[in-house]
């Protein structure tokens, strides 16, 4: 998202977890851009069909072990009345978030309290730098799909829908030079940007793939892929993709950002990274689905890598 993020500049050492992959892969059929480059297993899915405390923790325990943690920018907590699945397995169904008055009230356009309503990782202490959803983090070469049942026309205020990936040294450690951050979309003009953030500095904010509005209420597909250099020939690159239904998406050939090893966007295919998800003051996002899938062998753990000791 392109604007000032706020930098925790805290040292400590990462939660501890013993979270893994399943041994099995997820239940979804991984679309064509994704068979094209042997990603056939589904490493993270949440379709938003089932009662929400499932995967969200609705009684912001903070616990591991759930897909999604309603907080928001400095560990901000969001109301739970501000999200609900309705109508599950519809066309105009899935994950509904609205913001309201509450987190409003704490908002202003010069903090980052609702700079995302909700993410896959989340704070557990701030001061100890602790943090939880290590098993949602997904790394490496893969392809990652977002499905969209509508979002409502208008402004909102303060932020506004956008979902998107940031690094975890960039959410909770700081520590890393380089951190990316990928942009599905933004509702602020339907951008798709792909961002190296160097400190508190963002110099290179590119498009991806082509910045258009969102048709509403028709649902569309954003799908994203992501190749390391050692998987393209010594090139990594990001490409998007776009679709109606989940499965329908193709090739956006608008852009082409590619990347040399150790060169600038080379951290977007090294360093693990969250889902956030945002909306704007009284302005519903409703997401069908999210998934990633990736070659990595069941259990083997993302991208071939170990989790956070």
């Amino acid at each position: 998202m392109r604007r000032c993020l706020i930098i925790y500049t805290i040292c400590g050492l990462v939660a501890s977890t013993s979270a893994a992959l399943s041994a099995s892969c997820g239940p979804d059929a991984p679309p064509a851009p994704a068979v094209a480059h042997g990603f056939n297993c589904e490493v993270f899915y949440d379709n938003f069909d089932h009662p929400i405390g499932t995967t969200v923790d609705m009684g912001q325990t903070w616990a591991p072990g759930f897909k999604w943690y309603l907080q928001g920018g400095q560990a901000y907590p969001l109301n739970p009345a501000d999200v609900a699945i309705q109508a599950p397995g519809t066309e105009i169904g899935g994950l509904r978030l609205i913001p309201d008055i509450d987190w409003t009230a704490a908002n202003s356009a010069t903090n980052f309290n609702g700079l995302w309503n909700m993410g896959s990782c989340a704070w557990v202490s701030v001061p100890d730098n602790v943090w939880v959803g290590q098993q949602n983090v997904v790394q490496g070469s893969m392809y990652m799909q977002v499905q969209m049942s509508s979002i409502s026309n208008g402004t909102g205020g303060y932020w506004w829908p956008a979902i998107w990936n940031l690094a975890t040294g960039r959410l909770f450690e700081s520590t890393a030079a380089h951190n990316p951050e990928i942009d599905f979309f933004e509702f602020l003009g339907g951008g798709r940007n792909i961002h190296d953030w160097l400190g508190a500095s963002d110099p290179s904010p590119t498009p991806y793939g082509n910045a258009n509005t969102i048709v509403y209420p028709t649902p569309k597909t954003y799908g994203v892929l992501i190749l390391k250099p050692g998987d393209n020939g010594g090139v990594g690159t990001i490409r998007a993709y776009e679709g109606a239904a989940a499965g329908t998406e193709t090739l956006d050939n608008s852009h082409n950002v590619t990347w040399a090893p150790g060169g600038l966007y080379s951290s977007t295919s090294e360093m693990p990274l969250c889902f956030l998800i945002t909306s704007g003051y009284n302005q519903a996002i409703v997401i069908r689905s999210i998934r990633v899938w990736q070659v990595t062998p069941p259990g083997a753990g993302i991208g071939g890598r170990r989790f956070f000791p």
